[in-house]
């Protein structure tokens, strides 16, 4: 994704990477938002127990590197 995009020009842009395929992105719920609403796999940091859990993964902490090990984890489960 592009770094100088406005947050609403990031959920355009997710929207058209899933013209290409599966999109899964990270981002906080409120600030990122647009991000997650445009993408298959939206991954919520900080949102465990919340909500957001029911339409894709909701991690506890804020660390993005806990976002890489669910991206993982999922993928070895489904191999």
């Amino acid at each position: 994704m592009k770094a100088e995009l406005l947050p609403e020009e990031r959920g355009e842009e997710v929207r058209r990477l899933g013209e290409q395929g599966v999109v899964a992105a990270v981002g906080k719920p409120g600030l990122d938002a647009h991000v997650l609403e445009a993408a298959d796999v939206p991954i919520h940091l900080g949102a465990a127990g919340s909500p957001l859990a029911e339409r894709g993964v909701a991690l506890t902490g804020d660390a993005v590197r806990d976002a890489a090990a669910a991206i993982w984890l999922a993928g070895a489960a489904r191999r």
